[in-house]
């Protein structure tokens, strides 16, 4: 019964690998064509209307997302921190970023990772 559980916890861990080295050549390819993208609307156009800066934002947000998601490789953690980074942007945007609203971004992000950790350790803890 116990060789019955480590065998299958094995072939869960080698099927989560090998659906990981599927998924990383995608996600590789569309951090490249976001940070390519966000480098040329730097370079060629002015911020000059909505739209732009609206595409400014959202490039970012991909580039930041794919880049976070393929680092730590898990795409909830980079979903939470490419969009606390993005939301610091927007605060500095707007001229309203000072050390107090960093921290009332990061506090939830350290909370969310704190929390999903231990949880994820309780479960593993029950396996």
């Amino acid at each position: 019964m116990c060789c019955k559980i480590i065998f299958m916890r094995i072939k869960q861990l080698r099927l989560e690998k090998v659906k990981f080295r599927k998924n990383i050549l995608p996600m590789v390819l569309s951090a490249i064509s976001s940070w390519i993208l966000l480098t040329l609307l730097i370079i060629f156009t002015e911020p000059s209307n909505l739209f732009l800066i609206t595409a400014f934002f959202l490039l970012v947000f991909s580039s930041l997302y794919f880049t976070t998601s393929i680092v730590f490789a898990n795409s909830k953690r980079g979903y939470i921190i490419s969009f606390a980074l993005l939301l610091i942007l927007f605060l500095k945007y707007y001229g309203v970023l000072n050390l107090l609203t960093t921290i009332y971004v990061a506090a939830p992000v350290f909370a969310i990772e704190i929390f999903s950790f231990f949880k994820k350790r309780k479960i593993d803890r029950r396996l």
